[in-house]
């Protein structure tokens, strides 16, 4: 456009031709202000449909140069009802759960000069912060399960069985990846942008039929690993399936197949007597 004068003159041309409905639309998914905001949540959150509009039309009416000009009734509406479901109009109280919300940006920040303010003079969280306080749970959350599983990537062709750590339960080997786990149970699955397993298995290849939650191994008592079934495909443990809800013990070296995933599962044969024995003294000092 800037250095073709064909290309220029026709975009031009092409904008021209955009009806101003179209550049209505466009202009009206420019995000709300503050002062806008502001005026929306004064409507109240019981008003009955037919009564909505019209106060939708009379706030627009009297608050022209607060709103933007392509502002409509509809993208308004449709903005109140955002605010009504995350409870954020004036006359609305937070839920019983946005407490954890609110505990949780407290941890993140230091709430040092807020100290001697009333919580009621506290305005509720927006959208904004909500989505933030939502984002920071996740990543504490993803940060908890990283130190229970240790991922590492596999150079050239091994030769010999890896050097557990006292603290691994096993380890998985793919393709590419290594899984060493570090707890008695963990959770095998695909991670997406709001929901993270520790064993991660797009990793390691391909996950198309790959459930977010797909299977769940853990270490009973009696030092025996036993793998659950929690999606819908069938999982294939030494060419024996292991259909949904169902349940079996993995012998050492069992190679898994999840979808195109194959997986081999080495045990740590010195974990669960460590297990054992530290059960068995943590019991003896309560007594």
């Amino acid at each position: 456009m800037l250095y073709n004068e064909q290309t220029s003159t026709l975009t031009r041309k092409r904008m021209e031709q955009i009806s101003k409905e179209k550049i209505r639309a466009i202009q009206s998914k420019i995000p709300f202000s503050h002062e806008e905001e502001h005026l929306i949540r004064q409507i109240p959150s019981n008003v009955q449909q037919h009564l909505l509009q019209l106060h939708i039309d009379q706030l627009l009416e009297q608050n022209q140069q607060i709103f933007h000009h392509s502002r409509t009734l509809k993208a308004v509406e449709e903005h109140w009802r955002e605010l009504k479901n995350v409870r954020l109009l004036i006359d609305q109280t937070p839920q019983k759960e946005d407490t954890q919300e609110e505990s949780l940006l407290e941890r993140i920040y230091d709430l040092g000069s807020l100290v001697g303010i009333d919580p009621a003079d506290l305005l509720p969280l927006d959208v904004e912060e909500r989505q933030f306080a939502r984002s920071a749970l996740i990543t504490e959350r993803e940060t908890n399960d990283w130190q229970n599983v240790f991922v590492g990537a596999i150079t050239g062709v091994p030769t010999s069985l890896p050097n557990m750590s006292p603290n691994s339960m096993g380890i998985l080997f793919g393709r590419t990846t290594t899984y060493d786990i570090r707890d008695d149970k963990v959770l095998i699955g695909r991670s997406t942008r709001n929901h993270a397993v520790p064993v991660d298995l797009s990793l390691d290849g391909p996950i198309a039929h790959v459930s977010r939650k797909q299977a769940f191994l853990k270490m009973t008592e009696n030092g025996e690993c036993v793998m659950r079934n929690l999606g819908r495909r069938p999982i294939y443990i030494n060419g024996v399936p292991l259909l949904e809800n169902e349940a079996m013990v993995l012998p050492q070296n069992s190679i898994i197949e999840i979808s195109q995933i194959k997986l081999k599962f080495i045990k740590n044969e010195h974990y669960q007597k460590e297990l054992v024995q530290g059960r068995f003294f943590g019991n003896r000092k309560q007594q």
